[in-house]
């Protein structure tokens, strides 16, 4: 394997750990246990909690790429 840039590392780290953050968000949206009117709330709090916490997952990790790119792309060798 050839040697690597220092942003090249960066895009891989950041790439690793968003994959990492995005399983265990997933991974712990877990079932409800309740029962009746308690499951229909419990329910509906995850879905609500998912469709706002994965798309913010989501947005940090295209911001974070964004900038890591772009510093990739600058530091490129003539």
């Amino acid at each position: 394997m050839r040697s690597w840039r220092m942003a090249t590392w960066a895009l891989v780290i950041w790439n690793v750990l968003m994959v990492a953050w995005t399983a265990t968000y997933l991974a712990g949206v877990g079932d409800c246990a309740e029962t009746g009117w308690q499951l229909t709330v419990c329910e509906a709090g995850r879905a609500v909690g998912t469709e706002i916490g994965f798309p913010f997952i989501l947005v940090v990790w295209a911001i974070g790429l964004a900038v890591l790119g772009l510093i990739w792309l600058r530091g490129r060798p003539a």
